[in-house]
């Protein structure tokens, strides 16, 4: 087992090699340095409560070692299992005994079992044990399924997915966006039911454990050449899978829809004058913008040519009178619009001083106190209808809300995961798969190299 247990101070790691060796590597190191631990071999690890040992299982020993000489300070001896996850939090370390469908609790502080916890029957295919660090619920990877239990130990739910005899295999976490992200792998063995060769990587929300996006399949990733591992950038921006079978990582970059922070203002200025509007989004990657007019109070847009920037200025004429203008905000994950405003334009009253309304160019909607919304014909693209409040999304129906009706270029907000790097193509098929909650999850990978 080959496996980055904890960082060193400074610029340096920890890690397992087989069958019994620590080893000890900082920037600059020529060679790594190592130690031999006694006993069998290790079966997993984990960072140690202090900076200067780690967690060692062999088999259903478990040890906290000293990361130079070796030396075991504490050990456990239990009845099972040879694989567990620490919550540094807690003070707690979860050891599960596949075999005989349990989990151990394991109090740090007095180095002994605090409690043991049954796990569902079934065929004793051992995946992981994982634990959330921000609410300490643990996860548990059995056969196709995850079972996932509190803090306490108490079970809370299961988790499943992938496609046919897929197994979880690895899971990591991330709390900015409270989402779990699970690998899964294809058995590789073509003769059981429902094995296609292909895994998956699915995402969940940590509070009640629903999708929270679509799977990702992952082509030709499966369990014969070992189990895949995942890795998560803290904010969930960025996660990366490997798949022992192709000897590669595949890394995946999450987008998000924009989402409009701020919609353009009415405004009234005088012929001559400039007209200024403003509007903003966020959104990843950062969207494009452009800006749209309307001359049939918002019944039709079209783009105004050269206003790609977050405000829009121009010369105010007369003919713009009455005009409502938008601001369309775009990127990889989808298109959100802003609310629309109208801009007035007065021509100056040189006998009062005053100012009156410019004619020519101005455009009402139908019915009488102006709010009546007005829907495009089957299948026509940004047509609008309402007043000026709230954000468009394509397809909607809206009324006196600023929604916009009739268009199918507008997405919901939402995520996107995309693999990234150079010589990257898209996957057959697709690979685009919409959930309730509005998330996109995009698979691509690289082509494989040819010789010849």
């Amino acid at each position: 087992m080959r496996q980055l247990v904890a960082p060193l101070p400074g610029d340096g790691a920890v890690f397992v090699y087989p069958l019994r060796g620590i080893g000890t590597a900082k920037d600059g190191d020529a060679a790594a340095a190592g130690v031999w631990v006694p006993g069998g071999p290790v079966t997993d690890a984990a960072p140690g409560p202090a900076p200067s040992t780690v967690l060692v299982a062999q088999g259903s020993v478990l040890s906290e070692v000293d990361i130079a000489t070796a030396a075991v300070k504490r050990s456990l001896t239990l009845e099972g299992g040879e694989r567990f996850a620490y919550d540094r939090a807690r003070g707690t370390v979860w050891f599960t005994d596949f075999g005989n469908r349990r989990l151990y609790r394991v109090d740090l502080a007095s180095f002994t079992v605090a409690a043991t916890v049954a796990l569902p029957a079934g065929e004793s295919f051992a995946g992981f044990t994982e634990v959330d660090p921000e609410t300490g619920a643990v996860w548990v990877a059995l056969d196709t399924s995850v079972i996932v239990h509190d803090a306490t130990g108490k079970p809370i739910g299961t988790v499943r997915g992938g496609a046919g005899a897929d197994m979880p295999r690895a899971a990591g976490f991330d709390a900015a966006t409270r989402e779990a992200f699970v690998v899964w792998q294809d058995a590789g063995d073509t003769s059981q039911p429902g094995s296609d060769g292909d895994g998956a990587l699915t995402v969940h929300r940590t509070r009640d454990l629903k999708e929270a996006a679509g799977a990702v399949v992952l082509p030709g990733n499966h369990a014969q050449s070992g189990s895949a591992a995942v890795a998560v950038q803290p904010g969930g921006a960025t996660v990366f899978v490997s798949d022992p079978a192709a000897g590669r990582i595949t890394r995946l970059e999450r987008s998000t829809s924009p989402r409009i922070t701020r919609s353009p203002e009415d405004r009234t200025v005088a012929a001559g004058a400039e007209a200024s509007l403003t509007a903003q989004a966020e959104g990843t990657p950062a969207p494009t913008v452009v800006w749209q007019v309307s001359t049939d109070a918002g019944r039709t847009w079209q783009a105004v040519p050269g206003a790609t920037s977050a405000t829009y200025s121009f010369k105010a004429a007369p003919a713009d009178n009455g005009r409502r203008y938008r601001a369309e905000f775009a990127n990889d994950a989808g298109v959100s619009r802003t609310a629309p405003a109208t801009l007035t334009v007065t021509a100056a009253d040189t006998t009062t001083g005053g100012s009156a309304p410019a004619t020519g160019g101005s455009a009402t909607s139908a019915g009488t106190d102006g709010s009546t919304a007005t829907i495009g014909g089957s299948g026509s693209a940004g047509s609008s209808a309402g007043s000026s409040a709230g954000s468009s999304v394509g397809g909607a129906v809206g009324g006196a809300t600023g929604t916009t009706v009739g268009g199918t270029g507008t997405t919901p907000a939402g995520g996107a995961l995309a693999s990234t790097g150079t010589a990257v193509a898209s996957l057959a098929g697709g690979a685009l798969v919409l959930t309730a909650t509005g998330s996109v999850l995009v698979r691509r990978t690289r082509p494989r190299r040819t010789t010849g």
